[in-house]
């Protein structure tokens, strides 16, 4: 079974990203303690997803390798992580801010992850290499995947919108002072319109074909 570096769930604050944009390129420190905003005003659904995640799950996935502790023994071809309760609910994070990823536009504002490899594959597992044996024990105990992820965030998003809500008024509010100061214009697009016109001219003269 392939596994992912993190499991990552998306909150809906696309509004924030032209000004986390503009932020960022006006006053890191700004941008950081705004980053730090968001993420403490996510921690009431960071909580209750931790809440979420079972204390015990299949005995298989609890069994720790005599050998390798952060493994547990199974019959299987292959070892899987251990599903340890404090383990998993450490796991969950919030992430404010990130890099343009490449499969989409946009940039990531706010996200829950869960880091811990066991609870991703307690919580996302559909498919298993041996017969499936792992996913179909796992629904008959939990239900269908995502078994808490996405049904906790989902039925508890909106005890963070008002402080989400907050932290964007807030930015914006630093974001409009800034670019009234500066005669109202956007110093991140006049930055962005001088590289693109700088890659423009370079290419013009290095990159003609003779």
């Amino acid at each position: 079974m392939a596994q992912q570096s993190s499991l990552l769930l998306d909150i809906d604050a696309t509004s924030l990203q032209p000004v986390l944009q503009e932020l960022r390129y006006l006053d890191r420190t700004l941008y950081d303690a705004t980053l730090k905003g968001l993420r403490d005003a996510a921690q009431p659904l960071v909580m209750k997803v931790r809440a979420g995640f079972p204390s015990r799950t299949l005995s298989g996935l609890m069994t720790q390798h005599k050998s390798t502790p952060s493994l547990q023994t199974t019959k299987r071809s292959q070892d899987y992580p251990v599903y340890n309760s404090g383990a998993v609910k450490r796991g969950v994070t919030a992430i404010a801010g990130g890099s343009k990823r490449s499969n989409r536009t946009t940039f990531p504002v706010l996200r829950i992850r869960q880091k811990q490899g066991a609870a991703m594959i307690y919580d996302m597992a559909q498919h298993d290499a041996d017969g499936e044996t792992l996913a179909r024990n796992l629904r008959r105990k939990h239900g269908n995947a995502s078994r808490t992820m996405y049904p906790v965030i989902r039925a508890n998003i909106k005890m963070i919108e008002k402080d989400v809500d907050a932290e964007i008024k807030k930015a914006e509010k630093m974001v409009n002072d800034r670019i009234f100061a500066t005669g109202g214009k956007s110093q991140y697009k006049a930055s962005s319109a001088r590289a693109k016109s700088q890659s423009r001219t370079s290419l013009g003269k290095f990159g003609k074909r003779f």
